[in-house]
């Protein structure tokens, strides 16, 4: 019975690394859509809340925000029309599979010789296919220094067509872009945390990672991962003067950040990183900034403000509130403008959900959930930046593989990586 059940688990598990597969390499993502791969996601998911029948609060508190979501999408936005409700739905599925995934993983990790054998595999697994797409993405970049700021082009762009061919061969666009800024966020904590030779590599973990960030020319990402790995330091460096001087590099940064960013723009070699530095310069200096972004953010807050708390009613006939819905540059301001004041509590609930859930688990394996709450802090951020919604290796590397690194790398006894032991309240 007990080896029945060990290749049960096996076979699972080989069905978990193909989903981890389609989550990491966008040349599969555009061979099976998200419609097809929701399937495999929702049985997965099914299947492992099965298995975990002790913790089934866990995935009611998860998932009945994503309910909700779907319920106020049907409701309001799209006038009891079912199939933008689904879309959402099944969007929420998959964006949660990665917690899925690592509650599975997790509970794999026992005294079982073949669980921790299949559980180390997982981990390399993952990290191979981050190194291949990255390694890809550093050889494409020599040639085409734009191409990943290139891949950021959606659907509707007259350019998408012309750009298929790279995403077929899983060229690091938008979404792995800054996924790998969550992963540097990981890798500059564990510098701060360890020393000697261990801080050492994550040092030259951190260094390859933030060449690979201004090659992309992602200006939000590179801020981003600066503003937090400056959070970062303050917080957890325990010498007093080195804490000082940051504070100190910090200020200096703030008064002069306009010419600052204006001699970096003359310095990096990214044409359009080098843009956005020089109007970022012109803004801090007082010059003003005109941004598409900008006044698409005024726009959704302007029609948001005429139906605060539902949301915007049958959207699809509503020209202008369509169109800002459709082509949102900001998760959180579409999800604003579709559903108002409710849809926003809920969404972010459901994140927040996510976030406790794994740090609890974290902790049972005896490990520190502090880097996965820094790199929370950065997908949070960024949801009111960027679109994040339909961006899957956000989740995937936040959900999955940031924990699993913790859990592996971290001190916490490994006889505690286990979902059977105490409870998760």
């Amino acid at each position: 019975m007990k080896k029945t059940k060990t290749w049960f688990m096996i076979f699972a598990g080989v069905c978990g690394l193909l989903l981890m597969l389609w989550f990491i390499l966008s040349g599969l993502r555009l061979t099976f859509n998200y419609v097809a791969i929701a399937i495999p996601c929702a049985v997965f998911t099914v299947f492992v809340i099965i298995c975990d029948r002790k913790r089934i609060q866990n995935y009611i508190l998860i998932y009945l925000p994503c309910f909700f979501l779907a319920l106020l999408y049907f409701l309001v936005p799209y006038s009891l029309t079912l199939k933008p409700a689904v879309n959402v739905f099944q969007q929420m599925i998959i964006f949660t599979t990665p917690v899925v995934l690592l509650t599975f993983l997790v509970k794999l990790n026992k005294s079982n010789p073949t669980y921790n054998k299949f559980y180390t595999f997982s981990l390399a697994f993952v990290v191979v296919f981050i190194l291949f797409v990255y390694v890809i993405t550093m050889r494409e970049l020599s040639e085409h220094p734009n191409i990943c700021r290139a891949l950021a082009t959606g659907i509707y762009n007259k350019e998408y067509e012309d750009l298929l061919i790279y995403r077929k061969r899983s060229i690091g666009g938008f979404g792995y872009s800054y996924a790998l800024g969550i992963i540097e966020i990981a890798t500059f904590f564990s510098a701060i945390k360890n020393k000697g030779k261990k801080r050492l590599l994550y040092l030259l973990v951190t260094l390859s990672l933030m060449v690979f960030i201004v090659r992309a020319q992602y200006m939000t990402l590179l801020i981003l991962c600066m503003v937090i790995n400056g959070v970062t330091s303050i917080r957890f460096t325990k010498n007093y003067a080195i804490k000082g001087a940051i504070v100190f590099g910090i200020v200096i940064l703030l008064v002069f950040s306009g010419p600052i960013f204006g001699i970096l723009a003359n310095i990096v070699s990214g044409e359009r990183l080098s843009e956005r530095m020089l109007a970022l310069s012109g803004l801090l200096e007082g010059e003003g900034y005109d941004s598409q972004r900008v006044n698409m953010a005024k726009d959704t807050l302007q029609i948001w403000l005429n139906h605060m708390f539902f949301g915007q009613p049958d959207i699809a006939n509503n020209y202008e509130a369509n169109i800002l819905s459709t082509h949102s540059h900001f998760t959180q301001l579409k999800i604003l403008l579709d559903t108002g004041i409710v849809g926003s509590v809920l969404y972010n609930l459901y994140l927040f959900n996510i976030r406790n859930y794994i740090a609890r688990l974290i902790k049972r394996t005896g490990n520190d959930s502090e880097p996965f709450a820094m790199c929370f802090l950065f997908l949070w951020f960024l949801s009111w930046l960027n679109p994040t919604f339909e961006t899957f290796e956000l989740p995937f590397v936040l959900f999955l593989v940031i924990p699993l690194f913790i859990c592996f790398n971290g001190r916490g006894k490994k006889d505690n990586h286990s979902l059977s032991s105490k409870s998760d309240a």
